[in-house]
């Protein structure tokens, strides 16, 4: 993903929401294997919407999606409720809120949203 840093860094803003439709919200595990074994670039966000530090990440995350849609960036960034949808959690090894799993064809780096950053442009580094 730090391939993404050029393209991030000198996009310009999009409208709310082109940024909200750019994230793709799973509520099925077969929904989300099945967007893993697409073998794309998929970086999935595991909130719990409670969570301060998720509310803060939310929206420089969705912004960091519409960029990467807006530019062609073959890389794909969802969500997952992981309060409503615990058993997606523990499938994934999430033990805490905000997690960030990238998957790059089908292999998983686990990153925790404290050193993932907090704006768009750092969203990328991940």
């Amino acid at each position: 993903m730090k391939l993404l840093w050029p393209v991030l860094l000198f996009t310009g803003v999009v409208a709310r929401g082109a940024e909200e439709a750019a994230v793709t919200q799973y509520r099925t595990e077969p929904g989300l294997r099945g967007a893993i074994d697409a073998k794309g670039d998929l970086l999935v966000l595991f909130f719990a919407p409670s969570c301060e530090h998720c509310k803060a990440l939310m929206g420089p995350y969705t912004e960091a999606a519409a960029r990467l849609a807006t530019n062609g960036v073959p890389v794909k960034l969802a969500k997952v409720d992981a309060v409503r949808h615990p058993e997606m959690a523990k499938a994934y090894g999430v033990a805490g809120y905000p997690t960030l799993r990238y998957f790059k064809e089908n292999e998983v780096q686990v990153m925790d949203g404290a050193s993932a950053g907090r704006t768009a442009d750092e969203v990328r580094a991940c």
